[in-house]
């Protein structure tokens, strides 16, 4: 069984230039495009890394596996 956190297969041949659009994102991180959308126009620290192409928004994979582990982190037993 896979990880939800699992990345889609690259679509450049390098790892280190893998980005996804927010719809990606949303996919990987079971967030919705909206609040992915309402998190990044807040400027909020709570937002996954990214970078503006013109209009478009693009996440470096990398940057979304370290910003959910580092949530992880910070959440661990806090339900308790």
């Amino acid at each position: 069984m896979t990880s939800s956190l699992e990345a889609p297969p690259a679509t450049d041949k390098t790892a280190e230039s893998s980005y996804i659009s927010v719809s990606g994102v949303a996919e990987i991180t079971s967030l919705s495009v909206g609040h992915l959308n309402k998190l990044r126009m807040q400027n909020s620290p709570d937002s996954p890394p990214f970078f503006k192409v013109g209009r478009r928004c693009l996440y470096p994979v990398s940057g979304i596996h370290a910003w959910a582990e580092a949530r992880m982190t910070a959440n661990a037993g806090a339900g308790r």
